[in-house]
């Protein structure tokens, strides 16, 4: 049920890398067979992209991702963002706060950052998800949000298939 998408293969800065285009074939042609319904979504990393950039992938047949796609929550490094506060041992709890309140003060909606980096990640979406729907949040997945929809759908796209890949399971494993 998840998406799959291109974060590039080093996970380098592509505004400051020689061959971002590299970066991408490399990922593409890992990830691809898994993505389903031609739901080809792309996030920069460290949301770092230019035009230069862009206009480089887009000049290939990468052009099917549609991205950069940005987030809104959850890369401020003073005010909430997961890889800051393990660098900075910052207790998943006090770090989840921290994302509620940006989500308060901003507009109310948005994409929010989290990374998979370490156990307390896990910690932090579960202390996080439930504060968020105490407080009416809503979740959508990236294909699911209007704009996103729309260029996937305006690319061929189909959003919203969530079948498996061969090979993959809903069931984790043992």
């Amino acid at each position: 049920g998840h998406l799959v998408a291109n974060h590039t293969f080093n996970h380098p800065d592509l505004v400051k890398f020689y061959d971002p285009v590299a970066q991408m074939r490399t990922a593409d042609r890992l990830v691809a067979p898994f993505i389903r319904g031609n739901v080809f979504l792309f996030r920069a990393p460290f949301g770092s992209m230019n035009e230069a950039t862009v206009e480089k992938i887009n000049s290939t047949e990468l052009r099917k991702y549609v991205g950069p796609i940005d987030f809104d929550i959850g890369g401020n490094i003073i005010a909430g963002a997961d890889w800051k506060c393990w660098e900075d041992y910052v207790p998943f709890a006090d770090c989840g706060a921290m994302y509620i309140k940006q989500m308060e003060e901003g507009d109310q909606k948005g994409i929010v950052l989290f990374h998979d980096l370490r156990d307390e990640s896990y910690d932090l979406i579960k202390w996080v998800l439930p504060r968020m729907k105490e407080r009416g949040y809503a979740f959508l997945a990236l294909d699911e949000v209007p704009e996103i929809r729309d260029a996937l759908i305006e690319n061929g796209a189909q959003p919203g298939v969530r079948t498996g890949a061969p090979g993959c399971s809903a069931e984790p494993n043992p």
